[in-house]
């Protein structure tokens, strides 16, 4: 059981070692970005959000990052 650990370990640290090369080459892509937009009123305040949305008008994947207002406090 640990010699098996011991490989997987080892495959995936070359592997994450392997694949770090590229992360500098795409970092710096022009974006356009709103920030602090109001979506919403509360009676604490108003609930805004940011948008980054590359400058070209090209498809591409979605990523959307909610979290539950439990930051604060949770």
């Amino acid at each position: 059981m640990k010699r098996n650990f011991d490989r997987i370990i080892f495959w995936l640290l070359g592997f994450l070692a392997y694949s770090n090369g590229n992360a500098e080459e795409n970092s710096h892509l022009p974006v356009k970005k709103w920030e602090d937009l109001a979506f919403a009123s509360h009676p604490t305040g108003e609930l805004v959000l940011d948008v980054f949305r590359p400058s070209d008008s090209k498809k591409r994947p979605a990523v959307l990052c909610l979290h539950g207002g439990f930051w604060a406090k949770g």
